[in-house]
């Protein structure tokens, strides 16, 4: 339970700070905060089990406002052992993990995100998470290089995975550079 509220916390804590990329284009913000928002998509590339501990790998692309097309990868982990089901018997876990997002350039820029994983799926089988879920967290940006460098930002990030392991993913928050 203290490591629950340990993520819990983390969460609290982050909220207002998925899975799209989101890097700025090679033009300056000149120090003005702007509106970040855009619509992505991508697939379930790897997952990893070990125990009640599930790492998974995204890839995909989108489209971000004042950034342009972007190219990214995430990782989420969580641990089923501080899974808490909700009122239908379904599971949600907290989940953390980073995203690299790719410009046409080349540079890049890293978030870390964190956030409420939840089985809307079940196929009976308790404490085993089943497809489709949703994600509901937040992200900062933590690095940028080359025209990305010394970005900052923060907002939140939403998505869901279909039973296929396609992904749809929104983010909204601001940059500045």
């Amino acid at each position: 339970m203290k490591d629950y509220k340990k993520h819990m916390s983390v969460i609290l804590f982050l909220t207002g700070a998925i899975l799209i990329g989101s890097s700025v284009s090679h033009a300056q913000t000149d120090g003005r905060v702007l509106i970040l928002q855009g619509p992505g998509q991508g697939a379930v590339v790897n997952k990893t089990e070990s125990g009640s501990y599930v790492e998974v790998e995204f890839a995909g692309s989108g489209m971000l406002t004042h950034i342009g097309a972007v190219t990214w990868e995430a990782t989420l982990s969580m641990d089923y052992d501080y899974a808490i089901p909700d009122a239908n018997g379904k599971l949600c876990v907290v989940a953390s993990g980073s995203v690299v997002e790719t410009i046409a350039s080349g540079d890049t820029l890293t978030s870390e995100i964190v956030g409420l994983f939840c089985e809307i799926g079940d196929d009976g089988t308790p404490l085993v998470p089943d497809p489709p879920f949703t994600f509901n967290g937040t992200f900062i940006f933590t690095e940028g290089t080359g025209a990305l460098d010394g970005t900052m930002g923060s907002g939140n990030i939403s998505g869901s995975v279909d039973t296929d392991y396609k992904v749809i993913v929104s983010k909204n928050g601001t940059i500045t550079k």
